[in-house]
């Protein structure tokens, strides 16, 4: 019986392939002799490698199978919950599918180059463009809202004043600004002339400079300069991130036209610095009354040491609070001393500032500028007026225009009433009150109604 299907069959001879009998009929597998999978390597082009790895799967890993009436190979049997009318279906779908895609590839192919529609972005030249994004994605123009906001009152008898106050503070810091002092001493230096004629130091030491920050060009230098003047050809060490600006006035590096300017200029401006570096190769100890001033409160002394490392001696005031992360006596490597020392002096700069009865902190001084302004030329509008001036100059335009002609047409009607002595007790159109512009304004503008009493201006208290 076997034989003779197989004949029907046309299968091959019985050593290629294992027979077996189940309960759905007979089941051809193919026998492998390698343990080698199929892939595309070892099998011709034209042969289904899918269907050659399930009959390996099957023949070497029996286990796997999902039902022991069946191969991996085998067509699974429509589940009981499709009917054959729906099997029909779902595949005449799926032909349908195949068949319109194929149409719409045909079709499309001789089309090199598709083009989508550009999106019009706004113009950036419309004035009120920014100022709709900004405060509407601030959350700014709600009506819970209104008390954080004003507007300015921008008429040509206050745009002056205005324009100068803006500008001023624009000219404040937006960061913490430090001025430190850098000096360098070489071996027997142990005046001050002959420290600051100066005009560079050891390798280590101009080493030391560029990994402290990154040399500018005054002239150039748009940043914070600790007071040093913006010459060309002249050169310091700054250091900025996101929140602090450091003006390194290194004594090497401040020049002048001649010696004596050269040492005016560097004595002027490292005689105040409260925080100083000093980057000294003499073998005795640092004497502070070398370079005497007023100020120095802080003075961060760097001695190099035969092995490659560097003794850092903090001398500082007894009103100076203690800081880090350097402190006196300590051993630092070559590689994180430029980072340390700036973070140390920085620090100390703090911490002498915390003992300065009237010292200010950048972000008060713009607080306290900003509330001056707000003060002197803030312009009382109401909630409705605030978001049509806001929002474009037409809808103000358009909004007084209305209540003008509403104005008029009540003062005829007022007269054709009560005659024409009625006209002069009723005030102009420019002596509306804020209450009757709010109620003109929700009528005229309904989607403007707050959900509060609008008879009184809104403004920030």
């Amino acid at each position: 019986m076997i034989d003779q299907l197989r004949k029907e069959l046309s299968l091959p001879n019985k050593s290629t392939y294992q027979v077996e009998e189940t309960t759905r009929g007979i089941t051809v597998l193919e026998k492998f002799d390698s343990d080698q999978p199929p892939t595309y390597q070892n099998q011709p082009p034209n042969i289904d490698i899918l269907d050659k790895l399930l009959q390996y799967i099957t023949s070497h890993s029996p286990e796997l199978a999902f039902y022991s009436d069946r191969t991996l190979t085998d067509v699974s049997p429509t589940p009981q919950a499709i009917s054959s009318h729906d099997e029909k279906a779902i595949i005449r779908m799926i032909n349908e599918q195949e068949t319109a895609e194929k149409n719409y590839d045909s079709s499309s192919f001789g089309k090199t180059e598709q083009f989508t529609e550009q999106i019009i972005q706004p113009s950036r030249y419309d004035r009120f463009a920014l100022c709709r994004s900004h405060i509407t994605q601030l959350g700014l123009m709600m009506f819970e809202n209104r008390q954080n906001i004003d507007l300015l009152n921008t008429s040509k008898t206050n745009c002056d004043q205005l324009l100068r106050e803006l500008k001023n503070l624009d000219t404040l810091n937006c960061r913490e600004t430090h001025k430190i002092a850098v000096i360098y001493i070489g071996y027997g230096q142990e005046d001050k002339t002959s420290i600051f004629n100066n005009t560079h130091g050891s390798t280590n030491y101009e080493e030391f400079l560029t990994h402290l920050g990154w040399q500018v060009e005054l002239s150039k230098h748009t940043g914070f300069r600790g007071g040093l003047h913006p010459l060309a050809n002249t050169y310091s060490i700054y250091y900025a991130n996101a929140l602090v600006e450091i003006m390194f006035h290194v004594a090497t590096m401040i020049d002048g036209s001649t010696d004596e300017d050269r040492l005016r200029k560097k004595t002027r401006h490292i005689g105040n610095d409260e925080v100083q570096i000093i980057w000294t190769e003499h073998c005795h100890e640092y004497d502070r009354s070398i370079i005497a001033s007023a100020f120095g409160d802080v003075l961060i002394v760097i001695h190099p040491l035969p092995n490659g490392l560097y003794r850092i001696k903090i001398d500082k005031t007894s009103q100076t609070t203690n800081f880090g992360p350097l402190f006196d006596g300590a051993i630092v490597d070559k590689l994180i001393l430029p980072e340390l020392v700036r973070a140390t002096a920085v620090n100390a700069s703090r911490a002498r500032r915390t003992t300065l009865n009237n010292h200010c902190e950048f972000y008060e001084e713009r607080y306290r500028i900003i509330n001056s302004i707000i003060r002197t030329h803030k312009k009382e509008t109401t909630y409705e007026e605030f978001l049509a001036k806001s929002f474009t100059s037409l809808a103000t335009k358009t909004l007084v225009n209305q209540n003008d002609e509403i104005t008029k047409s009540s003062n005829v009607q007022n007269e054709r009433r009560d005659g024409p002595s009625n006209v002069i007790n009723n005030p102009p159109s420019n002596m509306h009150t804020s209450s009757q512009k709010s109620r003109q304004t929700t009528r005229n503008f309904p989607f403007l109604t707050p959900n509060n009493n609008t008879q009184t201006p809104i403004t920030r208290r």
